[in-house]
């Protein structure tokens, strides 16, 4: 048990430091390309999304920590996690899509120095894309399959 324990949190480690390692090898490259100002329109675009990805996501992610073991016990889980995943694009799907259509109108009071369109709608939308990979993370670490996920990861 402390053997698997062990290569289990050698394998998430190592996962962790390379991606924080190649994001750190990567800093020069992006200074090289891009100015002070366009750091900022990032920094700024990428503000919203933060704020947002609780109501895109509702969390679902969390629900397949908390309810899994029991939904295994009730031979459920493959139907569970199935129904939570189409919910959860569907749900995605539609709350991007309203952001999308209404964030001309209400990014620009909120956010005046970055431009709605591209930057904060490019942001929005990788987000909702980005939910899917969420509740596929945490199956792999319910899974403890420690080397896939370390592999998307980083990818």
């Amino acid at each position: 048990m402390y053997k698997n324990l062990l290569n289990q949190i050698g394998i998430y480690g190592i996962g962790t430091f390379l991606t924080s390692a190649i994001s750190f090898f990567l800093v020069p490259v992006y200074i090289s390309y891009f100015t002070p100002a366009e750091f900022g329109v990032f920094a700024m675009a990428t503000i919203a999304p933060v704020f947002l990805m609780p109501l895109i996501s509702l969390n679902l992610n969390g629900a397949v920590i908390r309810l899994y073991l029991e939904w295994v016990e009730e031979g459920i889980e493959k139907k569970a996690i199935f129904t939570l995943w189409i919910f959860s694009l569907i749900w995605s799907l539609i709350f991007v899509l309203l952001i999308l259509s209404l964030g001309s109108l209400i990014f620009p009071k909120i956010l005046k120095t970055v431009a709605f369109d591209p930057f904060i709608k490019v942001a929005i939308i990788a987000d909702g894309i980005s939910v899917t990979a969420l509740l596929s993370f945490k199956l792999l670490r319910i899974k403890e399959k420690a080397k896939l996920y370390s592999i998307f990861s980083f990818l």
